[in-house]
């Protein structure tokens, strides 16, 4: 474990966990959250456009939500 840290609703759903070489997301909700991967400190969040229906995947420049 590198780190560990807390964000988002807890009382939403959360999906798996995707990573690179620099970053880590994931979906709380309708909420994507970026981290930086080093330390777990919020990059970035983004509303999403529609109903989660997977975890994200990430390419080194973009994260890919598939939404149902």
């Amino acid at each position: 474990t590198r780190w560990v840290t807390n964000v988002g609703n807890p009382a939403y759903p959360t999906s798996w966990a995707a990573a690179s070489d620099d970053a880590v997301s994931f979906v709380n909700g309708s909420t994507l959250f970026v981290l930086e991967g080093k330390d777990g400190v919020p990059r970035s969040q983004r509303r999403v456009s529609g109903v989660p229906g997977a975890g994200p995947a990430m390419s080194d420049e973009y994260v890919f939500v598939p939404l149902t």
